[in-house]
């Protein structure tokens, strides 16, 4: 069965965050940050917190997520609905489905100056995946296509971003994107998808079959 997944894509604007949905360990986070990690963290979890009350039917305030140790929240119980956050400079992007699902994405504003793509690449990517960028028309959007499903399947299976970038091997057929084998922590076949919005790409990683629709 395809699951559907709701993705938000939203540039970050302090005026209209909504603090007031926090939780209390959330706006002492939210106060040890700096102004733009704040706004960023603060704008994901209002469109969370906001999207997940609909679904659960209560305050967003009232949502109960729970604090992991590395930092991440999630919904206790085995058909908690699933959801993955990411932001990259100006721009927060969530991903939620209704359906309980391992679930990660990633977003990169291509805009921003990481060094040279060509020298990442050549450091931490396998040989095919270098192959792969030098014979594409647009190396760069291709680079962060495979950097992003990376850092997705890193979520997906809360893992760690070191073993996932020569450790995941990437291949992309017909513009489509697939893991050959079985990422480090054992995962197999998942389903990625990315799209580019202007200078944004993300991409998102699922443990079965899904399709997304932007809101």
């Amino acid at each position: 069965m395809t699951a559907l997944l709701s993705l938000y894509v939203r540039e970050i604007e302090t005026e209209t965050l909504d603090l007031t949905v926090l939780s209390e360990d959330e706006m002492s986070r939210f106060g040890r940050m700096s102004a733009e990690s704040g706004a960023a963290f603060a704008l994901g979890r209002m469109i969370l917190r906001r999207s997940l009350s609909k679904i659960l039917r209560c305050s967003a305030e009232n949502v109960p997520l729970v604090k992991q140790k590395d930092g991440s929240v999630r919904l206790e119980g085995a058909l908690a609905p699933a959801f993955s956050l990411s932001h990259s400079g100006a721009y927060v992007a969530v991903a939620l489905c209704e359906q309980s699902m391992k679930l990660g994405l990633d977003l990169e504003d291509m805009k921003l100056q990481r060094g040279d793509f060509r020298k990442i690449s050549n450091r931490y990517f396998n040989k095919s995946e270098q192959n792969y960028l030098a014979s594409c028309e647009n190396p760069r959007n291709s680079f962060y296509q495979l950097w992003t499903a990376k850092e997705a399947l890193v979520k997906l299976d809360r893992g760690a971003i070191a073993q996932y970038l020569g450790g995941a091997e990437l291949c992309v057929k017909g513009h489509i994107l697939h893991l050959i084998g079985v990422t480090p922590k054992g995962t197999e076949n998942p389903i990625l998808k990315s799209d580019v919005m202007d200078d944004l790409i993300w991409t998102i990683a699922a443990d079965r079959p899904f399709d997304v629709v932007y809101k």
